[in-house]
């Protein structure tokens, strides 16, 4: 499950302001992205915690739904009227073979989408991972199309990424306070009201603009029946590629008779 994010320098113009940033959350129609160049092979997210993982917020689109209107108004009131006067950004696009049948059409969607809609220039950009790895860390640019995957089954894994020193260059007090008190509590319910404020937060801030779900093919056997190849309410089937989720995957699963 690897969840796909613009992500920005929010030290330096023009991401040091939030209108900014807003604009181009509010500019990306995600469904439409999904639907048409990435062919139904990603799910459209509005936040950070995806759909199917704990602590998603079911209310958090309304914080990131596609409104051009909205946007346009944003980028005017940041002083880029139409687009005037906004500098030309690369989005760089790291090169990872299992991934760029997502990231390069995806980078040439937002390119398109965002010259229409905001008036302002985009020129993908793939680059080694190695470079792109180093930009990111020491903030040497300031526009990446990021991906991320969890490494284990808790939103404390995904939260904290947008802790202050982590691996953005974005910076929240009140973020921090949150995150780091839902860590350490026991209570799950208590947890996830915490993780739901900070990730509010995190939306109406917008250090990153969150785009889509990649999702996984497999190919199995037909004797091979049970929970674990079975579909859920929205029609997917769990992940086999994920470690984590892969051994609940392979201990609900049984070979039919056949």
């Amino acid at each position: 499950m690897v969840l796909f994010y613009l992500t920005f320098d929010t030290t330096k113009p023009p991401f040091n302001d939030v209108r900014v940033r807003q604009a181009f959350n509010h500019a990306m129609d995600r469904e439409e992205m999904c639907s048409t160049v990435l062919k139904n092979l990603a799910f459209p997210e509005w936040q950070l915690l995806t759909k199917g993982f704990p602590g998603h917020d079911p209310e958090a689109k309304k914080l990131s739904k596609y409104d051009p209107e909205l946007a346009r108004k944003l980028l005017s009131e940041a002083g880029y009227p139409n687009g005037k006067g906004f500098p030309k950004l690369e989005l760089w696009i790291r090169r990872q073979g299992e991934l760029m049948p997502i990231q390069k059409p995806a980078g040439e969607y937002i390119q398109a989408h965002l010259k229409k809609e905001l008036g302002v220039n985009i020129i993908p950009r793939i680059l080694d991972m190695k470079t792109w790895i180093d930009a990111l860390n020491k903030d040497t640019h300031n526009f990446f199309l990021a991906p991320y995957n969890f490494d284990y089954v808790d939103p404390s894994n995904f939260m904290g990424l947008f802790l202050t020193g982590g691996r953005h260059a974005w910076s929240n007090s009140e973020y921090d306070k949150l995150v780091k008190e839902a860590d350490a509590m026991s209570n799950w319910e208590a947890r996830k009201e915490l993780y739901r404020e900070a990730q509010r937060l995190l939306i109406q801030e917008a250090p990153a603009v969150f785009l889509m779900t990649q999702i996984m093919s497999a190919v199995w056997k037909p004797f091979i029946k049970g929970e674990g190849v079975e579909p859920n309410k929205d029609g997917t089937i769990r992940a086999w590629d994920n470690a984590m989720v892969a051994q609940y995957t392979y201990t609900h699963v049984y070979i039919a008779k056949h």
